[in-house]
């Protein structure tokens, strides 16, 4: 892997929180964080595609010089976070922000646009969202550059999905991305036992996949 600020986990990437908070984090980009869920599509190619869910968090953490680093954790199998991106960036002059994670670069613009991506080796990144003072959506797609040590072939896709929000706040327009049908509005749902392999290696576990049948 090259020297990146994340490590390979059991489900995706991990994160690792800068420790630095201040107080000078624009309006637009509240240092408080947000939170919500995050779901999790992984799609190999010729394959079945499988979900997970978990807990999600979003923070913009101000740091001296007029930095400002953007923390995002997935918690999926983990409590503490087992998916996520870690930017190191600044508020740009134009009123929005820009940020990397080594080869990865992430930028927002005035509007609250979020566009971005690049490679760390083996894996490729695309980045999309939008962000206000009130909630944070973002879709980070990874994909398998080479095949990994988990059976996973090259060209398997992991979509995260992150739908947040700051407590007690409600977004000013109502959210209009399309999201996937999940199983909290299915009502035929029967269980499968697949084969759910560790994206970022390791062995193959059999496990009782929910399944809609709607």
């Amino acid at each position: 892997m090259p020297a990146v600020k994340f490590r390979m986990l059991p489900l995706a990437l991990a994160l690792v929180l800068g420790a630095c908070h201040g107080s000078d984090a624009s309006p637009r980009f509240p240092s408080t964080a947000y939170e919500g869920r995050v779901d999790v599509v992984v799609d190999p190619p010729g394959g079945r595609a499988y979900d997970e869910r978990g807990r999600g968090t979003a923070r913009f953490v101000p740091g001296s010089g007029g930095a400002m680093k953007l923390s995002v954790i997935g918690a999926i199998s983990d409590p503490q976070g087992d998916a996520g991106l870690e930017l190191d960036g600044k508020l740009t002059p134009a009123g929005g922000w820009s940020g990397r994670m080594g080869d990865v670069r992430v930028d927002i613009d005035r509007q609250g646009r979020i566009r971005g991506g690049g490679d760390a080796h083996p894996l490729a990144y695309t980045v999309t969202g939008e962000v206000s003072d009130a909630a944070f959506d973002m879709v980070v797609v990874v994909e398998l550059l080479e095949p990994n040590a988990g059976g996973l072939p090259r060209g398997t896709r992991l979509r995260f999905t992150y739908d947040l929000q700051q407590p007690g706040r409600t977004a000013a327009e109502p959210r209009k991305r399309a999201r996937r049908a999940d199983l909290e509005n299915c009502r035929n749902v029967a269980y499968e036992v697949r084969p759910v392999p560790d994206p970022a290696g390791g062995t193959l576990v059999m496990r009782r996949m929910p399944v809609c049948r709607d």
